[in-house]
């Protein structure tokens, strides 16, 4: 009985395998051949800017699958979650997936989006495809959804119409060493070094203003700090605790001048940080953003 499962298991798996590579002999012609460099654009992003798909592939220092689709189309959105399932079993891997949109609506692309909660990067021309699109004439794309695995380079690894056949690619290349788990950026004893090294400003105690300075800033490949930042997560409190409306004018006027003096500790604190170990990607030093809190406490 064993046997006869194993044998049927070896036979569907064979099917799956014949079946993918059917469906790419059919609707996969023409797509760029391994070892291609991966043609580069600028192209509209969902929060109204423009990326360009060197500056992700950049930025994220790893693999990177362009996943060619549109709203209107029922094939695209039957593999959403099997694209889900992509991001979420490979992420801590650092392979980002990148969704490149035929949609003309906006308002149907985001809605799509949002509905089905596609979180990763995507980008569109807004512009119909075949017809005023360029992105698809660079990548030879005749059927949507097509897939694209890049690799850090920026060479394509894999050109295909099937998810599954992705999937197994990008296993062979884990399994081969090619593919390593994301690393984050180390710093040991990062709450000690803040305190050790923090002073709190004389107005904010003199005012009674106390509180928690979120500070984002950048790692980079070197392990450098820069370009801290304060977050709007941080929030201030002033002892003896009172409403803001029932403080006097010149109250308030000292409440926020220590206010500011506790952001500018703060990010002279974080900013004063010794290089950190940076994070890396397949061995590949990357830039990443960090945040970290900053406490000032009379209490």
């Amino acid at each position: 009985m064993k046997k006869l499962f194993l044998s049927t298991m070896l036979l569907l798996c064979g099917f799956v395998s014949t079946q993918a590579q059917e469906l790419d002999a059919k609707y996969a012609v023409g797509l760029l051949s391994p070892g291609t460099q991966a043609p580069d654009m600028r192209i509209h992003s969902l929060d109204g800017g423009e990326l360009s798909l060197s500056e992700l592939r950049e930025k994220n220092g790893s693999y990177q699958i362009l996943d060619f689709w549109a709203s209107w189309c029922p094939d695209c959105r039957k593999d959403i979650p099997k694209m889900k399932a992509i991001a979420k079993d490979y992420g801590e891997y650092g392979v980002w997936i990148t969704g490149i949109s035929f949609d003309t609506d906006s308002t149907a692309w985001r809605k799509c989006v949002k509905k089905n909660e596609m979180a990763w990067t995507q980008l569109s021309e807004l512009k119909k495809w075949k017809r005023g699109t360029k992105i698809d004439s660079l990548y030879n794309v005749k059927w949507i959804p097509t897939l694209y695995l890049i690799d850090p380079d920026g060479k394509v690894v894999l050109g295909t119409v099937e998810v599954k056949r992705l999937r197994a690619t990008i296993d062979s290349l884990i399994q081969a060493g090619k593919i390593t788990k994301f690393m984050m950026p180390e710093f040991k004893n990062v709450t000690k070094y803040i305190a050790d090294n923090l002073h709190y400003p004389k107005t904010a105690q003199k005012a009674g203003v106390q509180g928690r300075v979120v500070v984002k800033f950048k790692v980079d490949k070197d392990g450098k700090v820069f370009s801290p930042e304060v977050s709007s997560e941080s929030n201030y409190s002033v002892l003896p605790r009172k409403k803001h409306s029932n403080l006097s004018e010149s109250e308030k006027t000292d409440v926020q001048v220590a206010i500011g003096a506790l952001k500018q500790e703060a990010l002279r604190v974080v900013q004063s940080m010794p290089a950190w170990k940076p994070a890396q990607v397949n061995g590949r030093n990357i830039t990443i953003r960090l945040r970290v809190p900053v406490r000032f406490a009379l209490e």
